[in-house]
């Protein structure tokens, strides 16, 4: 489209009113002025009264007028959608439409809802709450979108735009205040670099306030539990985030744009505090208490694992006895982009976007939320534990137009992605608990570090058509081709004895169980790993490497 053209539809875009099937927001009422409003959700802009699927879209201006400061908060006003702020007590991005998702922010797993940037994939959970930061829309996709998104997207799929530059000189600032010493900035400038040719746009934010969740030490609190549980009084549950945005945007001709794109994103804030719930009369749930309770938590702790659980629940919702050590979660994105944008004539249009984004994040997970080591998941604790490292590359090819008198309007593509985990290598500990078997010398400790590697590659070739062979009836049809191969590294390793104790003496003297001569305060909570024996050998189950390769045709059609 021409240069002309270009501005009405981003004028249009942002002042688009949030808008589902039988949604319609107070905000929006007010708005008689606007007849139309234009969506992308297919790849191509069109009316969204005439796209046959189910989208509630936003400017950025009505996310800031109803409060919708990020992804998560998108909850409050989209059906279907959910979004845990993370696994267990991470603050890493889990969406859920329809009840479709996934939890596990592993490098084995795959979110069923796909997070797009400006065309981007979003592919790992780490640096996926994404602030609202000089957003000029957000379109949230419900319902299977794999024809046009991928595999990726069978809950449905969340389309970020941001504001582009433009040839007219500006900024916003914005500073927001609250409670929990809450404190929220925002700043972009737009600034021409050459005319109405190149020209530039940088956004800056931060995202802080403190924790509204604290643990504390109960004052009835057996003695012998506090040599073995190492309770930390710290607040939970805080938001710390920063980053910025760098966009080029350079106006080649009146019909052929190119657009550099730099993001950054930084989260370097505490665990997710969680609360206990004792709970009675289902079969399995007692399934730890009955191994462990008699010989090990009770001798260590002086209360069973039911009682730790309650006396958590005891505290209320705002107080916690926890178990985390460090109390961390981090994440670090960096994301580089370059999207061409030529029509090729008035019923033709070509676009290109180039992308590569770094991920790294680890965290500190106690999954049980009662206090004692009982489970737990570090990226910070062992020798050998390291954050996540995921770098991703991927390449698409769109083609979109009309013919036939507007009765045909289609998209056809081709997609690239690859993508490899180099290191992400966490540690499980269960303990020690000391004074095991009435035993003081002697600890039960289980604990396995694991190593996840992965490296993962897809092509695709996709295409929808819409006939509009009558006034009143249009029919769609697609379909996608997608070849996979992913490879999957798990590496296992356990505790090297001669590294559990400071004074080098442990002895490893039944399966979990260990001696400390020199006493409980020897245990080095930073210990190696190595990798288990059988029979004085490796054990050969240890270091697995499994590969998938398989492809698929997926087809669409429907009558509306």
């Amino acid at each position: 489209m021409s240069t002309k053209r270009r501005l009405i539809v981003s004028h249009l875009s942002a002042a688009l009113v949030v808008t589902s099937v039988g949604l319609i927001p107070t905000v929006a009422l007010g708005q008689d002025a606007l007849e139309e409003v234009v969506v992308t959700a297919r790849k191509r802009e069109e009316s969204l009264q005439e796209a046959p699927l189910a989208v509630s879209a936003f400017s950025g201006e009505n996310l800031q007028e109803m409060g919708i400061n990020d992804i998560a908060d998108l909850t409050k006003v989209v059906p279907n959608v959910d979004m845990y702020s993370g696994n267990g007590t991470t603050g890493a991005g889990n969406v859920f439409i329809r009840g479709i998702g996934a939890r596990n922010t592993g490098v084995n797993f795959d979110s069923g809802v796909g997070i797009y940037v400006d065309g981007v994939y979003v592919s790992r959970a780490d640096g996926a709450v994404l602030d609202n930061v000089d957003v000029q829309s957000v379109q949230v996709l419900r319902g299977p979108q794999g024809t046009l998104f991928g595999k990726n997207t069978t809950g449905g799929a969340i389309l970020y735009a941001t504001n582009k530059p433009d040839e007219v000189y500006g900024g916003h600032a914005e500073v927001r205040v609250g409670n929990y010493n809450q404190l929220d900035s925002k700043l972009t400038v737009n600034v021409p670099l050459m005319g109405e040719t190149l020209l530039s746009r940088f956004s800056l934010y931060e995202t802080k306030s403190d924790g509204y969740v604290h643990s504390e030490i109960p004052d009835n609190l057996p003695p012998q539990a506090a040599g073995n549980t190492p309770f930390l009084e710290d607040e939970y549950n805080d938001t710390d985030r920063w980053g910025g945005q760098g966009q080029l945007r350079w106006i080649a001709a009146d019909d052929l744009l190119f657009d550099l794109n730099y993001n950054y994103g930084k989260t370097d804030q505490k665990s997710r505090g969680q609360n206990c719930e004792v709970v009675t009369g289902i079969p399995g749930t007692g399934w730890q208490a009955d191994l462990q309770d008699g010989a090990i938590v009770v001798p260590s702790t002086g209360q069973t694992i039911a009682d730790w659980c309650q006396a958590n629940e005891d505290l209320g919702i705002d107080k916690i006895m926890a178990n985390v050590a460090p109390n961390e979660y981090k994440a670090e994105v960096n994301t580089l982009s370059l999207t061409a944008d030529w029509d090729i004539n008035d019923e033709l249009n070509f676009k290109s976007i180039t992308a590569g984004r770094n991920t790294e994040g680890g965290e500190v997970n106690e999954l049980d939320a009662m206090g004692i080591a009982l489970l737990g998941r570090t990226n910070f604790l062992g020798d050998g534990a390291n954050q996540r490292n995921t770098d991703a590359y991927s390449q698409e090819f769109q083609l979109a137009g009309n013919a036939f008198d507007e009765k045909l309007d289609y998209v056809v593509g081709v997609y690239g992605f690859h993508e490899e985990t180099d290191q992400g290598a966490a540690s499980s500990p269960t303990g020690p608990f000391f004074n095991a078997l009435n035993l003081p010398t002697t600890a039960f400790y289980l604990s396995n570090l694991t190593e996840l590697l992965a490296k993962n590659s897809s092509a695709s070739a996709f295409s929808q058509a819409d006939w509009h062979f009558d006034e009143y009836w249009t029919l769609t049809l697609g379909a996608r081709y997608t070849w996979e191969e992913r490879r999957l590294t798990r590496n296992f390793k356990v505790p090297d004895v001669k590294t559990l104790a400071t004074t080098g003496d442990a002895v490893n003297t039944f399966n979990t169980f260990y001696l400390f001569p020199s006493g409980p305060g020897t245990f080095n909570p930073n210990h190696a790993y190595i990798t288990a024996l059988v029979n004085g050998v490796p054990d050969p189950l240890a270091n697995q490497t499994q590969r998938y390769d398989q492809s698929k045709v997926t087809p669409m059609a429907s009558i509306q």
